[in-house]
């Protein structure tokens, strides 16, 4: 979440919704395996 959206309170398993999800993927190889990593950027997250 972004530094600009403040500090976050929200009660465990509550239902949120992400403002401006934007997903990231970044891909290497090692010994000839592929790997992936995903990382998932918000602005904002809000109660749903």
């Amino acid at each position: 979440v972004a530094a600009e959206a403040g500090e976050k309170d929200f009660d465990q398993d509550q239902p949120l919704k992400a403002v401006n999800p934007h997903l990231i993927a970044k891909g290497y190889e090692i010994e000839n395996r592929g790997f992936t990593d995903y990382v998932l950027y918000v602005d904002d997250l809000v109660k749903a």
